[in-house]
C-alpha cells in the first residue's frame, strides 16, 4: 500500500519524503498527508484515502491490503524466486485472478 512505502522510505531517505494536500476518493476528507516527492495529486489522494476513517475507505483499504498479501503471497510460492516447483505462467496468472475473486467475494462485490 501506498502508505507503507512512504513509511519505508520516511525511514531510508527521508529527503524523498515531502508533505501535500490529498483528499479521500471516498467521502472528500482533505488530509494533510507526506508523499514521495513526485509523486501525483491521484498517488495523494490514495494516500488520504488509505488513512481516513470514513467507512468506505477502511473497507476500502482492508480490501486493498488483503488484495496485495494474496499477490504477494503467490508470487513467493509460484513465482520465479520460488525453488520448489515449476509453474506455468498461465497457472500463476489463474492464480492472481483467483486472490483478486476470492477477496471480492469477501466483501459481497462480485
Amino acid at each position: 500500500m501506498l502508505a507503507d512505502e512512504i513509511k519505508k522510505a520516511r525511514e531510508e531517505r527521508a529527503a524523498l519524503v515531502v508533505h501535500a494536500r490529498g483528499g479521500c476518493n471516498f467521502c472528500g476528507q482533505m488530509a494533510d498527508v507526506n508523499i514521495l516527492k513526485g509523486w501525483t495529486e491521484e498517488q495523494a489522494n490514495e494516500v488520504a484515502t488509505e488513512l481516513c476513517e470514513c467507512g468506505e475507505a477502511k473497507a476500502y483499504t482492508r480490501q486493498k491490503g488483503q488484495k496485495e498479501r494474496g499477490h504477494k503471497q503467490v508470487e513467493k510460492l509460484f513465482g520465479d524466486g520460488n525453488k520448489q516447483v515449476a509453474v506455468k505462467v498461465g497457472a500463476i496468472k489463474l492464480l492472481h485472478e483467483a486472490v483478486d475473486n476470492v477477496v471480492s467475494c469477501n466483501t459481497g462485490k462480485v
